[in-house]
C-alpha cells in the first residue's frame, strides 16, 4: 500500500512539473495515465486483501476510468463478487475479457471466460443470453477506444502518426510545419541538442551540405531540437546566431527511434527513410552527407 500510494504521487507530480521531452503530448499523457492506473490497481488490491472492500472498489474503478486494463477489470470483478454483486460482477469480467490490453494474454482471456460462464449460470441458470453481454461489452470498449483516440488527436496532432512524414512539428518561434506539406521533396532533419558539444563541431560542417543544396527546392533542410528542457533552446539559439528556424521533435525522434545525437536522417520524396547518418566523421561528412542526398534525389 505504502509503495502503491509513493507511485500515484510521483505520477501526479510528474504530471504537474514534468514535461513531455522528446515524447509527443499524447503519447506522454498516456505514459502518465499508464502509470496512474498501475498505482491505483495495486492499491485497489492492497485494499481488497484487507478487507477494505469499500475502499477497494473505488480504487479499481479509478484505474479502470485512468488507464483501462484486463487487470483492472479483474479487480472490479473480484471487489464486487465478494460483495455479493455477481451480475456487476460478471459486466466487469466481460470488459477484461474484451478490452484491448496487449498485457493480456489468450491463457488469462480463456480464464476469465470460464468464470463469467461460471459466474452467469450460477445466476441466470444457463449461458442463455450471454453472447449478447459479451457483445456489448465489445462494443462499449471499442467505443472507450474511439473516445480516447478522439481525445488524443485534440490534444496532439501527431497522436496516431504512422510515419515521419505524418508529423506536425512545433517551432522554437511558435509556429508549426505540417510535414505532410514537404511530402515529394527529399527532407533533411538534423537532430541535436544544446549540451551536445559534438552537435556544435557538426553544424558548420552541416551549413556547408547546405549551401551546396541552397538552390535545390527539391532538398528541405530541417534542425530539429530533442532538449527535453525546451526553455533552454531559445537562448542558446541567441548565444550561438544559428540563423535558421529551429523545430521541437514533438515525438518524431522517437518515431525514427533516434538513439544518440548528434543524428541525421534523409528522408526521400516517397516519404520513406532513405539514409541514417549517427555521429559523423569530420573530414568526411560533407561529402558523404551531400553523396546520400543526391542519391535520395535521384531515388
Amino acid at each position: 500500500m505504502k509503495y502503491a500510494k509513493r507511485l500515484e504521487e510521483l505520477a501526479g507530480r510528474i504530471r504537474r512539473e514534468g514535461s513531455a521531452g522528446s515524447a509527443g503530448k499524447a503519447e506522454w499523457q498516456e505514459e502518465l495515465d499508464r502509470l496512474l492506473g498501475r498505482a491505483l490497481v495495486f492499491q485497489a488490491r492492497a485494499q481488497a486483501n484487507l478487507g477494505r472492500l469499500e475502499d477497494a472498489l473505488p480504487l479499481a474503478r479509478r484505474s479502470w476510468q485512468t488507464w483501462p486494463t484486463a487487470e483492472a477489470a479483474r479487480e472490479v470483478a473480484r471487489c464486487l463478487e465478494r460483495m455479493g454483486r455477481p451480475e456487476e460482477a460478471i459486466a466487469a469480467l466481460a470488459d477484461a475479457f474484451t478490452v484491448s490490453d496487449p498485457r493480456n494474454s489468450g491463457a488469462d482471456r480463456a480464464i476469465d471466460r470460464a468464470r463469467i460462464g461460471q459466474l452467469y449460470r450460477q445466476a441466470k441458470g444457463s449461458e442463455t443470453g450471454l453472447g449478447d453481454l459479451i457483445l456489448a461489452a465489445y462494443d462499449r470498449n471499442a467505443a472507450m477506444a474511439r473516445e480516447r483516440q478522439l481525445r488524443a488527436r485534440e490534444a496532439d496532432p501527431n497522436a496516431g502518426a504512422s510515419g515521419a512524414m505524418d508529423f506536425t512539428l512545433s517551432a522554437v518561434d511558435g509556429s508549426r510545419l505540417s510535414l505532410a506539406t514537404l511530402k515529394g521533396k527529399t527532407v533533411v532533419f538534423d537532430f541535436w541538442a544544446t549540451w551536445c558539444t559534438p552537435c556544435r563541431a557538426q553544424h558548420p560542417l552541416y551549413e556547408q551540405v547546405k549551401t551546396r543544396f541552397r538552390d535545390n527546392r527539391d532538398v528541405v533542410f530541417l534542425s530539429v531540437s530533442t532538449d527535453e528542457d525546451r526553455g533552454e533552446v531559445k537562448p542558446f539559439l541567441e548565444e550561438v546566431k544559428w540563423p535558421d528556424r529551429v523545430y521541437f521533435d514533438d515525438g518524431l525522434a522517437r518515431s525514427l527511434e533516434i538513439g544518440s545525437i548528434p543524428t541525421t536522417i534523409v528522408v526521400d520524396r516517397h516519404g520513406q527513410v532513405f539514409s541514417r547518418l549517427n555521429g559523423y566523421v569530420p573530414d568526411r561528412f560533407v561529402d558523404m552527407l551531400s553523396d546520400r542526398i543526391r542519391d535520395a534525389l535521384a531515388n
